[in-house]
């Protein structure tokens, strides 16, 4: 309980999370249409469509930046203020 008083600060990091877990969800849409994507040809070669790696790439790099941007906040947050010790 004294953390929580001490830190006052929840509320916000509320918000932070609500706001990454949209950015997750939508990042899971951009994955569903992919597999969506890669099921159309199956095992064999797609000529007509772009290839898959490259939009896998910039998921993964979109995944990657969001959690890092999320896990920068959480550090910068806890180095400025410490958790206090009984």
């Amino acid at each position: 309980a004294a953390g929580i008083r001490y830190h006052g600060d929840y509320e916000r990091f509320a918000r932070r999370s609500l706001e990454t877990r949209s950015q997750l969800l939508e990042l899971e849409r951009k994955i569903d249409v992919l597999i969506a994507r890669s099921d159309l040809c199956g095992n064999g070669a797609c000529s007509a469509a772009p290839p898959l790696y490259e939009e896998l790439l910039e998921i993964t790099q979109e995944t990657a930046n969001l959690l890092s941007e999320d896990l920068r906040d959480w550090r910068f947050s806890y180095a400025v203020r410490p958790v206090p010790t009984l």
